[in-house]
């Protein structure tokens, strides 16, 4: 590991793919995780991790918002965008009602606006 600073998180391996390339292009390159134990793995040995862009509907035992709760309690410095399919329809647990879910799969536009203005713009990405 490098210096990534976005952890990608979602079981839809395809999905996963299309977001890590689209992330690459913009010139911010992520880890990636299927399931949540895997992404707090990845937090727990990569400091330097600043945001996770999140998938709602992950395995049944996590969900994405579970996952988002336990990314803030134990890595406060990292940012957790939440994605879904349903986008603005997804499904939310008691206290997240107003939490924005962008709808999946995020538009390059959308997707660069987010990783600037979290990350900062990427260097030499030609974005």
């Amino acid at each position: 590991m490098a210096n990534e600073r976005l952890l990608i998180v979602d079981d839809d391996a395809d999905l996963l793919g299309i977001t890590t390339e689209a992330c690459r292009m913009l010139g911010h390159p992520p880890l990636t995780a299927p399931d949540a134990g895997t992404a707090l793995r990845l937090l727990e040995a990569s400091p330097g991790l600043r945001l996770a862009i999140v998938d709602v509907e992950l395995e049944v035992r996590w969900g994405g918002f579970r996952l988002g709760e336990r990314v803030a309690e134990r890595f406060p410095d990292v940012a957790v965008v939440f994605v879904s399919g349903y986008g603005s329809h997804a499904g939310r647990p008691p206290g997240e009602e107003k939490t924005e879910v962008l709808k999946k799969p995020v538009s390059l536009g959308r997707l660069k606006a987010l990783l600037d203005g979290h990350l900062g713009p990427a260097r030499g990405s030609g974005a």
